[in-house]
């Protein structure tokens, strides 16, 4: 587990450097803020307070995101040698990307704090099969969510995320997604449809302490997959072309995944 120095940060009055975004919430599907409360129920004094220290957790002192993106593509085009290509990658974040995280010191100045990620692809066909995405201290990660017109405090119901990181694999049009958020829509009542192959999950669930929508997905619009699974915290997809006399076509196959298991903070 890391450490970090203990520092002071005068900031807005309200636990950050920069006054947060106010989001009406009560039009997603689901939604949970940082201490707990989800759609249908109501914030009390405490879960709004647990909101609030969740929501600095997050902000201040996030070390890594632990997840796995494994693609493997496989295509083989007029009786040519296959073009194959086998990626796995793991805990990207608590390994090598989130040496490039500010430490929470420098997590004062948050305006000018990019966001990070991590995307591999296949260096000769240029295709991106998989990633991670996360964001640390940006001004717009964190949220106060409303259930209802934002100008009326009455509707405040506590802090959240806006997008705290997601994990994907792909490649060519095969995509699995983990995502971490504290609001989202079911893709089923977008306009309009989505991929016609696809599968979603959303979950309620506490990673590493903290409240949060876990969402799943996994599509392709190119042809029904063999398999296609939207579970609590991963995403995968497989599908198989070998071609014969009445089907012809490129020999292809692809085995998608990635997952998502916890999250690290710095500690003092």
């Amino acid at each position: 587990m890391p450490f970090a120095d203990k520092f002071t940060a005068l900031g807005r009055g309200n636990g950050f450097p920069t006054c947060l975004q106010k989001v009406d919430v009560s039009e997603y599907d689901y939604w949970v803020t940082l201490g707990g409360t989800q759609k249908g129920s109501s914030a009390s004094e405490s879960e709004k307070q647990l909101s609030l220290a969740n929501a600095m957790q997050i902000f201040w002192n996030l070390y890594g995101v632990n997840g796995t993106a494994s693609t493997e593509y496989t295509f083989e085009s007029n009786g040519g040698v296959p073009v194959s290509l086998v990626v796995n990658d793991a805990n990207v974040f608590s390994s090598s990307v989130s040496s490039d995280f500010p430490a929470p010191v420098d997590r004062v100045c948050a305006g000018l704090v990019p966001n990070k990620s991590a995307r591999f692809q296949n260096s000769e066909e240029e295709v991106l099969v998989g990633g991670f995405s996360g964001i640390v201290a940006d001004p717009e990660l964190i949220v106060r969510m409303y259930n209802g017109d934002t100008s009326d405090e009455d509707n405040f119901v506590g802090y959240g995320c806006a997008a705290l990181t997601s994990v994907t694999a792909e490649v060519f049009r095969f995509r699995a997604l983990v995502s971490l958020r504290s609001y989202s829509a079911d893709p089923a009542n977008l306009d309009p449809p989505l991929d016609p192959y696809w599968e979603y999950n959303a979950s309620y669930l506490n990673i590493s302490g903290i409240p949060l929508v876990v969402s799943t997905f996994a599509a392709t619009d190119f042809d029904l997959p063999d398999s296609i699974e939207a579970e609590a915290t991963s995403a995968s997809l497989s599908y198989t072309f070998i071609p014969d006399d009445n089907n012809p076509g490129p020999l292809t196959i692809v085995d998608l995944s990635a997952s998502f298991s916890s999250l690290e903070f710095y500690t003092y």
